[in-house]
């Protein structure tokens, strides 16, 4: 009489495995040895957990010497798979909610209690708000070994996922208003405001690029366009205009009325006064004054003859930031 049985080597599935045993002679009776090394089991001792036993057994038949026998139950490590997904923000805004990570190969209603969640492992850091890939940096709160403390019937692969961050483009605007002033011989630019503090403002160049750091101004009349550029790391450059308009400068020209008795010379004038204009600019307008009827010696009143020399025509076009008004004096 004989006993044999194959050893038994399972992955871990939460079932529990013995071994069977098969004598040589039909009928014969099959036991285990117990606890106390006494073969009074009539089942095979089994294994449900990660781990090996050995099962001893005798085979007993009338007219036949006992027959004993070992084989081994061996349960592995069940392989679980858990796998973040990647995920992305544009730069200057808030993490999105990551989705939970998947898992895969555990056993129906086990590992319920494993946390999922995923987070990012360089939140918060300077190099974590940089843009561009970030290489596993999304996964579960536990690590391969800490889970495999907790679970010792399992065997992780935690793969972590990557996080990229993108050019944001449409977080950054500028803009700047447009500048309008009479004449005063100050030079006048834009000043641009862009949305989000830090950014650098630069200014268009004769040859169309941005590289000015202070804005082209406009002094005298005229209209000039101020082309800006808004640029900030991590944001989409923007650009804006505006535009700077000079208005000619109102000067009036005043002359005093004056007179004399019939018979006598005309007398010495008084310059005209001139008023508005900017510091000495004007220095060089001829305010001396004539009468336009110069000859008419007949009695009364003669409106608006006594005149500077110059013409408000001549002086727009010799003095293009001003506009003249020049009010003639009476002379009786």
């Amino acid at each position: 009489l004989s006993v044999s049985a194959s050893d038994v080597d399972k992955t871990y599935d939460g079932n529990a495995y013995g071994v069977t045993p098969t004598a040589s002679k039909d009928g014969a009776t099959i036991t285990y040895k117990d606890a106390d090394g006494n073969y009074t089991l009539s089942e095979s001792p089994v294994r449900t957990d990660v781990g090996e036993i050995t099962v001893e057994f005798k085979a007993s038949l009338e007219g036949y010497a006992d027959a004993f026998g070992s084989a081994k139950v061996t349960i592995a490590k069940r392989p679980v798979t858990i796998t973040a997904e990647d995920a992305s923000k544009v730069y200057g805004t808030a993490d999105p909610t990551f989705k939970n990570a998947s898992m895969s190969g555990h056993v129906d209603g086990e590992l319920t209690d494993l946390g999922l969640t995923v987070s990012r492992s360089d939140a918060g850091t300077e190099d974590g708000e940089k843009l561009g890939n970030h290489e596993k940096v999304l996964s579960i709160s536990k690590s391969k070994e800490e889970l495999e403390a907790t679970y010792p019937n399992y065997t992780f692969t935690v793969t972590p996922a990557d996080f990229r961050i993108d050019v944001n483009t449409t977080g950054l605007t500028v803009n700047a208003d447009n500048v309008t002033k009479v004449y005063d011989g100050t030079a006048y630019g834009v000043t641009p405001t862009a949305s989000i503090n830090g950014a650098t403002i630069r200014y268009k160049d004769a040859d169309g690029n941005y590289t000015l750091t202070e804005s082209p101004t406009k002094k005298n009349v005229g209209s000039k366009t101020v082309e800006f550029e808004a640029s900030l790391y991590g944001y989409k450059s923007v650009t804006g205009s505006a535009t700077v308009e000079i208005t000619k400068r109102p000067v009036t020209i005043d002359v005093g009325n004056a007179e004399k008795y019939y018979g006598t010379e005309d007398p010495s004038f008084a310059n005209a006064t001139m008023t508005n204009q900017v510091g000495t600019e004007l220095k060089d307008v001829d305010l001396s004054v004539i009468r336009s009827n110069a000859g008419t010696e007949k009695v009364g009143k003669y409106p608006k003859v006594l005149i500077i020399n110059d013409k408000k025509a001549a002086l727009e076009n010799k003095y293009k930031n001003y506009t003249f008004t020049i009010n003639a004096g009476d002379f009786e």
